[in-house]
């Protein structure tokens, strides 16, 4: 299901997500449907506080964001120690 969501919001093939795809990825598509559905209930007037925690949200973005950076650096030393 995760793959063939990924694939529909990002035009791209399942095999593509499989291929270039990562956590980060993941991550961020997660935050983003759980956020338009935020929108979509807010805007509906019947938000259910118990799902939304916004400032836990932004921690799994921070964290995500974060694992990324460290996995685009530590690939970018790996790069550097085969030169």
């Amino acid at each position: 299901m995760l793959l063939d969501t990924l694939a529909t919001r990002y035009s791209k093939l399942p095999s593509q997500i499989v291929r270039e795809g990562d956590s980060f990825d993941l991550m961020v598509m997660d935050v983003a449907l759980t956020y338009e559905k935020y929108q979509q209930d807010k805007d509906g007037g019947n938000i259910d506080t118990k799902m939304y925690d916004m400032d836990a949200l932004q921690e799994a973005a921070n964290k995500a964001k974060e694992n990324h950076e460290n996995r685009q650096q530590s690939i970018s030393e790996k790069n550097e120690s085969i030169k």
